[in-house]
């Protein structure tokens, strides 16, 4: 099956994120490198500890980035969990005074919508939808295709 055109977009956005991450982290350990002199040890450790965890993060991303342009299964479950957890984060956000976790909401849920659609899921092999013959109607599963067909067969 060919990649939808989402998932093109969602794993260029995956791409995006884990360069900015990627430059967030480096500025940091330059940051601390720089300010080590007049900054405690304590803190240098600290920024270079932060500026690691930046890393995993871009990496996490640019694996999940590919793994959305090839499809791998486990990849669409994961990003569902990293939207979840950040709907939860802007939602507290907003209650914190950002407005502009408004406009990452709507983006977040719209993906998460995206993500359920039958082509998406059928493209990350999960599919459990079965198409009518007939008209090309979606059915969740194998007694509500059987149901349609009877009232397909009728209108023919």
């Amino acid at each position: 099956m060919q990649r939808p055109f989402g998932i093109t977009i969602l794993s260029i956005l995956y791409i995006f994120g884990g360069i900015v991450v990627a430059i967030v982290a480096a500025m940091f350990g330059i940051f601390s490198a720089m300010m080590a002199d007049s900054m405690m040890e304590e803190f240098v450790v600290i920024g270079g500890v932060i500026s690691g965890i930046f890393v995993g993060v871009a990496v996490l991303e640019f694996v999940i980035a590919g793994c959305l342009f090839s499809g791998k299964k486990w990849t669409r479950k994961i990003v569902i969990v990293f939207v979840i957890v950040d709907l939860v984060l802007e939602f507290i956000s907003i209650f914190g005074g950002n407005m502009f976790g408004v406009a990452m909401l709507i983006l977040d849920l719209f993906v998460l919508y995206y993500l359920y659609r039958p082509h998406v899921i059928e493209y990350f092999g999960e599919n459990t939808f079965k198409t009518c013959t007939n008209c090309g109607y979606i059915a969740k599963d194998e007694i509500e295709l059987h149901n349609h067909k009877i009232v397909c067969e009728k209108q023919k």
